[in-house]
């Protein structure tokens, strides 16, 4: 590495001096687990570019215990995100005692966590591919001898990049990146099923979602294997409109001059 980029990487780890210093808290002063930890910093630092403000100098504010405390909330943030069934997860719209020390520091409850689930993991999901996998690089050497930890390939994050040619330090979108800049069309695609026997028109699914979420935000693409098509793939604008759509539900039920159409997060099977 070049001395000039080494000098570009002590500045990276200065900038973030407040994020490392939570981080190699949890890891090494409260002995959490440091891959789990990476998703709590991830959640975290997604707050507080969201719009949370000072929500990382916040909790250095705290006692150890509290810090500790506030993780083990973060975990069940997380957790929540996990159980995609909402059979499992059962979260009242008001409820704050699930996450109290959190919503002292964010008015958020877990209730947000389930009706964001698909914008809250593109976020995290971003922040650790664009943010954790530079700042914390030299720690997780430290801790793993490597850069890429134990559970990578995450099943819901994803792969967790760790080549340094990838980076140009030079570029300020390291600087001043932005989550949920580099969402992938997966992200943002939804599988729609329909009814045999009730045949539904690609005018009619595209007319329900455009009416409901917006004219310039579906594209969608019928696809025709029987008499009757039976199923579509359908394109949203954003991770946003994933969540308006479900509704904190993992499959929505929709209903046009009669048919009924449901909807769900696309999962692409390899």
């Amino acid at each position: 590495m070049s001395s000039s980029n080494s000098i570009l990487v002590r500045e990276l780890y200065l900038f973030h001096k407040m994020e490392r210093e939570l981080y190699m808290c949890l890891v090494f002063v409260l002995d959490r687990d440091p891959t789990q930890s990476l998703l709590v910093m991830a959640l975290w630092m997604w707050l507080e570019q969201i719009g949370h403000r000072n929500l990382i100098a916040k909790l250095l504010s705290l006692s150890y215990n509290l810090r500790n405390a506030v993780a083990n909330e973060a975990v069940d943030c997380l957790e929540c995100l996990e159980a995609d069934d909402e059979v499992q997860v059962q979260v009242q719209p008001h409820t704050h005692y699930c996450i109290p020390l959190t919503t002292t520091l964010t008015p958020l409850t877990l209730h947000f966590f389930k009706k964001k689930r698909f914008t809250v993991l593109a976020g995290i999901k971003s922040i650790l591919d664009n943010l954790c996998s530079r700042i914390f690089r030299d720690i997780l050497w430290h801790v793993f001898g490597r850069v890429v930890p134990p559970g990578f390939p995450h099943p819901l994050y994803g792969r967790l990049k760790a080549r340094r040619e990838e980076w140009d330090l030079r570029d300020e979108r390291v600087w001043r990146w932005r989550p949920c800049d580099d969402v992938m069309e997966d992200d943002t695609t939804m599988f729609l099923t329909f009814s045999r026997g009730f045949p539904v028109s690609q005018e009619e699914v595209e007319f329900l979602f455009r009416s409901a979420f917006g004219e310039d935000s579906v594209q969608l693409h019928m696809h025709q294997q029987e008499e009757q098509i039976l199923f579509a793939t359908l394109v949203v604008d954003s991770v946003a409109t994933v969540d308006r759509i479900l509704n904190g539900k993992r499959i929505a039920k929709f209903r046009i001059n009669g048919k009924h159409i449901w909807a769900r997060k696309y999962e692409r099977r390899d």
